[in-house]
């Protein structure tokens, strides 16, 4: 008599280990709003917030933009910080542009992908935006 072997297929497999991914992502976007608050002097409060003051504005387009490179969609992320799809995507764009122009937050954004290893993202925007630039 044969024992027959189940195989889990790769959905399958995600879903039974889904919270661990969960678990995990959620600690990494925890940190990664630590960092990203005491770097721009601000705090969690004020970027769920309506404040449109420049260091909380430029925070939140920051901490939407990690995560979307962490893989969230955009009305997810929009919800983490209670905002619009649109207000995502134009978030990504400036964060985007404020890399390519190397502008004053330069320095900010590399170092927060830099030490939550989300380095993969620049190249990830970069082809997001040449994508979304050619429908313009």
């Amino acid at each position: 008599m044969q024992t027959q072997t189940t195989r889990i297929k790769p959905d399958m497999y995600a879903l039974l280990h889904a919270d661990k991914q969960t678990e995990s992502a959620d600690i990494k976007i925890q940190q990664i709003e630590e960092y990203v608050c005491e770097t721009f002097h601000t705090n969690i409060e004020e970027i769920k917030g309506r404040k449109r003051i420049q260091n909380i504005v430029r925070a939140r387009q920051l901490l939407l933009a990690c995560r979307y490179i962490l893989g969230w969609n955009f009305r997810e992320c929009g919800e983490a910080y209670n905002r619009h799809h649109a207000t995502v995507i134009h978030s990504i764009g400036a964060v985007y542009w404020d890399v390519k122009a190397k502008n004053f937050y330069y320095d900010s954004i590399l170092k927060t992908f830099e030490i939550f290893g989300l380095t993969h993202g620049l190249e990830r925007l970069n082809r997001d935006m040449s994508i979304w630039n050619h429908y313009k």
